[in-house]
């Protein structure tokens, strides 16, 4: 599954969009989370924006989100 990013900087107005994404995460260094977040395209391309830009996933990136988030309630 392939999905859409949208992002765009604190206290600007333009978005961009980045598509054919197929993974994205966070990095986690030592127990600190680094203030980025990476995502990874079809094309095997890694890309790194940083955390304080606000984030738009599309709705299967979202839905897959809110699966996730219940299995892992189910688990605990």
């Amino acid at each position: 599954m392939s999905y859409t990013v949208k992002f765009k900087e604190l206290g600007t107005s333009i978005w961009r969009t980045i598509k054919d994404v197929v993974a994205d995460d966070i990095i986690v260094q030592d127990g600190t989370v680094l203030p980025v977040r990476v995502l990874i395209l079809k094309s095997k391309i890694r890309m790194e924006v940083p955390m304080s830009c606000i984030f738009e996933f599309s709705k299967e990136r979202a839905l897959e989100i809110e699966k996730e988030k219940e299995a892992t309630r189910k688990k605990a």
